[in-house]
């Protein structure tokens, strides 16, 4: 199974190609406005020091590289609802597996980050004398 998570970066708008696709995969059926709104961070900058795809060796050259993730939090937060759907679906399904279960626990755990830190950087730009992440 391919990594979902930000083990790159500590910053949570990063996410990999493989967290994206699977994201957009996850809501496509059920939520075709949210996909399409996820598919569309892959044609954002890649993250610095990241390979990009057509750079990386042919085994890895679909998930090597890293997006910023630049979405309203309202979509966001939508997104966040929407694979907890999913989850609850997959929950009542008898034949889950133990790696998939964690796959889907590591990419909601992702977006709810992603969400996290949004509002973090909403409060230091609006909180007098309030700090940066970055700082």
């Amino acid at each position: 199974m391919l990594p979902l998570h930000n083990s790159y970066s500590q910053r949570a708008d990063i996410f990999s190609r493989a967290a994206l696709e699977t994201s957009f995969t996850l809501l496509r059926r059920q939520h075709p406005r949210l996909a399409l709104a996820v598919q569309n961070q892959l044609q954002n900058p890649h993250w610095p020091g990241t390979v990009s795809a057509s750079f990386a060796p042919p085994g890895q050259r679909h998930h090597s590289d890293r997006f910023f993730v630049r979405l309203d939090a309202q979509v966001v937060g939508q997104i966040v609802a929407a694979l907890t759907e999913v989850g609850t679906r997959y929950l009542s399904n008898k034949r889950r597996s133990g790696s998939e279960s964690a796959m889907l626990r590591d990419l909601m755990r992702n977006w709810i980050r992603l969400g996290e830190w949004m509002i973090h950087q909403a409060e230091d730009d609006y909180l007098p004398g309030s700090r940066s992440l970055s700082e």
